[in-house]
């Protein structure tokens, strides 16, 4: 956490320990499919894997030295992967919404989410425990003065979108059968691009 204080402007990134505790808990249904094709494809599929572990870890490197959230005394806003902010009026503020939410409707882990809404109930900024540190979450709401609503249970996120329709991306409402076949579908296409891969090679 920064506090700049000649500007009154508090500036906080995400968390590397925070999001390297998520990875570590991968569970088997993310691992065991890139096992199974290193081991049906051999060396080309093993690296079209280290090539895509690589590409994640030069994004997440760009991820962790730009991205950064900042509270000012009239305005709140984030930057992306570049330097870049994108700036709201805090005015735009009108709820912060504090819920424990799971991964995914397939992943069991989970995480506490803090989300900033507007009046219309969309997400103006979101930080997830998996990225950003408690003590960093605490000093963003007690900054913005605007006491906190507690979901009180752990849900899914179509679950938590029932409540709160327009905080989720569209991808994370999704049903149980809906994301079961998007990741189907995501798997077909990762054997089909190692296909073509292992095609090129002969």
């Amino acid at each position: 956490m920064t506090i700049s204080s000649r500007s009154d402007e508090l500036l906080i990134r995400p968390c590397t320990k925070q999001y390297k505790k998520m990875v570590a808990a991968a569970p088997l249904f993310l691992i065991v499919p890139a096992v199974a094709l290193v081991v049906r494809e051999g060396l080309p599929a093993f690296a079209l894997l280290v090539a895509t572990v690589l590409s994640c870890v030069v994004i997440m490197y760009f991820y962790f030295r730009g991205v950064y959230v900042v509270l000012t005394p009239t305005e709140v806003g984030r930057s992306g992967f570049t330097s870049r902010r994108k700036m709201w009026p805090r005015t735009d503020v009108a709820a912060i919404v504090v819920g424990h939410i799971y991964l995914s409707i397939v992943d069991s882990r989970s995480a506490e989410n803090v989300f900033l809404l507007d009046r219309a109930g969309r997400t103006i900024i979101r930080l997830r425990s998996t990225h950003w540190a408690q003590e960093d979450r605490d000093a963003l709401v007690a900054r913005l003065g605007i006491a906190p609503v507690v979901h009180p249970d752990l849900v899914n996120p179509p679950e938590f979108a029932k409540v709160y329709p327009k905080a989720l991306p569209w991808y994370e409402r999704l049903s149980f059968a809906k994301m079961v076949l998007l990741t189907f579908g995501f798997v077909i296409l990762l054997f089909v691009v190692i296909a073509l891969v292992v095609a090129m090679t002969l």
